[in-house]
């Protein structure tokens, strides 16, 4: 039998949301941009290309997040695979885990609340894309959307294994703000 190489554990689930967010920002540049060359309008279609820039902006944002998650996920990995073969290296094990799932919350949490203001920016944005374009604003709005309630779902699961208290009321309050 042929050996399988070792495959990576990522990406995880947050940077398949974060690709999902940059697809969406990417989207919603491109439609700001072209309605804006279109527009006869000079005011709104500098505020189209302002929008298109904020877009862009998310773009890279969420591309980059795609790589932090995927080295905050790894770290949980990592952290299991410490050796648990005495009391002190159970301890260290055991902190490490806690350590790396805060960090595999706390990426996520500010990915959500970036993809939030971007999705009220695409609500925006569609009340002025012109037909051509009001396709890929929705489409746009819905990559957004999808890729917030899969990170809220992994954020909610990452909790579960934090017994730090504070941290994770902490962070319940901050998901409250996505309903």
């Amino acid at each position: 039998m042929e050996k399988v190489a070792s495959l990576p554990s990522t990406p995880a689930g947050g940077s398949v949301a974060a690709l999902n967010a940059a697809s969406a920002a990417a989207l919603a540049e491109m439609a700001s941009r072209l309605t804006a060359d279109k527009m006869e309008d000079g005011a709104l279609a500098k505020e189209l290309k302002g929008m298109a820039e904020v877009f862009h902006s998310y773009r890279v944002k969420f591309t980059d997040a795609i790589d932090e998650d995927a080295k905050v996920f790894s770290e949980v990995l990592s952290a299991y695979k410490l050796a648990a073969d005495s009391a002190e290296n159970r301890k260290i094990r055991d902190e490490k885990i806690q350590e790396s799932y805060k960090k595999a919350v706390i990426v996520p949490i500010k990915l959500a609340e970036d993809i939030w203001a971007m999705m009220q920016l695409i609500k925006m944005q569609h009340h002025h894309i012109g037909d051509s374009y009001i396709t890929d604003s929705a489409q746009a709005y819905m990559l957004a959307e999808a890729a917030l309630k899969s990170l809220l779902y992994h954020i909610k699961s990452n909790l579960m294994y934090i017994r730090d208290k504070e941290f994770t009321e902490k962070i319940e309050e901050v998901l409250e703000q996505f309903g």
